[in-house]
């Protein structure tokens, strides 16, 4: 990935959605002044409009259940806790 910026948002903003869709909202805006093509890592649990939030031309969202998908698939997990593995939630 050949990324010009990363722009982050709060942490724990799971607990507020409100919030989350306010910064996200900021954050894209603000991603547009630095580059076209704007990835966007949240999972769709994060919010349960996130789609909506993301849409946009030369928006990407990473495709993940939740943020543990994001970190690693259920082939790396299974892996690394030697078999078994469960939900973080």
């Amino acid at each position: 990935m050949d990324a010009h910026k990363f722009l982050y948002t709060e942490l724990g903003l799971h607990a507020n959605r409100d919030e989350l869709k306010s910064q996200l909202t900021s954050q894209l805006e603000n991603a547009k002044k630095y580059s076209e093509n704007i990835i966007v890592v949240y999972s769709e649990n994060c919010h349960p409009k996130i789609d909506n939030i993301t849409q946009g031309n030369k928006i990407s969202r990473l495709e993940a259940n939740d943020c543990i998908d994001i970190l690693a698939d259920v082939k790396k997990r299974k892996e690394i806790s030697g078999g078994e593995f469960g939900s973080v939630f």
